[in-house]
């Protein structure tokens, strides 16, 4: 009898998560709702500068078309966007584009190049996954070098994301990109490298390598990808 009184009691009065669990939640309430504010105070920002480039490209290994379409906005107020998303088929040899990946991100200055951004992944079959983070902008010699810390990544996919963006183009007619996604916690990496020629400021033919790593089996998926680029 005492024994199911204490399955009763226990059912009927959840445990409380540990403290180190409120806290660590606590925390991520806290800057999500500090990114709020700072996006709902700031003055109505006017536009700036406004980007879209459309992607297709064909899948060289898995023999299938691909689609990546981006675009993004800076605000006089410090405030901007990015979003990209990524469509293919979900089989081999087919030309159906029936899965989808992509992510939009929406960063607020806070000083000088210094940032802090919020962002949401999601895709077919997945659940979101939401990061908040901080991210610092370099800009040496025509460079672009960006650095972006996500140590609240949370939703389906709980981990500490470090990134690296660099791109440069030289001679105004080739543009390269290099982007390093490291997952802390699950010790995984995600890499994108491109290589394009630029035509007539709009349009682009070239190349770009994607690639998944585990860390701890030392695992590498390529996915190489021929494509041409039309920027709006």
């Amino acid at each position: 009898m005492k024994n199911q009184m204490k399955d009763c009691t226990e059912k009927e009065m959840p445990r409380k998560p540990r403290l180190g669990k409120r806290l660590w939640d606590g925390t991520k309430k806290f800057v999500a709702g500090v990114l709020i504010s700072v996006a709902l105070l700031a003055p109505k920002p006017a536009r700036a500068d406004g980007w879209a480039t459309l992607w297709p490209g064909y899948s060289i290994n898995a023999n299938r078309p691909t689609l990546r379409v981006e675009g993004g906005a800076s605000f006089d107020s410090g405030t901007s966007f990015y979003a990209f998303g990524d469509f293919e088929p979900s089989k081999r040899d087919s030309i159906a584009m029936d899965s989808f990946f992509g992510a939009a991100r929406v960063s607020q200055s806070v000083w000088g190049d210094f940032c802090l951004f919020g962002e949401m992944e999601t895709g077919t079959g997945m659940e979101p996954i939401f990061k908040l983070g901080m991210s610092y902008t370099l800009t040496p010699a025509d460079w672009f070098i960006q650095f972006r810390l996500s140590p609240w990544m949370f939703g389906s996919k709980e981990d500490i994301q470090l990134v690296a963006y660099l791109s440069k183009v030289f001679g105004e007619t080739l543009s390269t990109e290099l982007l390093l996604k490291a997952n802390l916690l699950s010790k995984t990496m995600y890499w994108e490298f491109a290589a394009d020629i630029l035509f007539a400021d709009r349009f682009s033919v070239g190349s770009q390598l994607r690639m998944f790593t585990d860390l701890t089996t030392g695992h590498t998926d390529v996915t190489p990808v021929a494509r041409v680029g039309v920027r709006f």
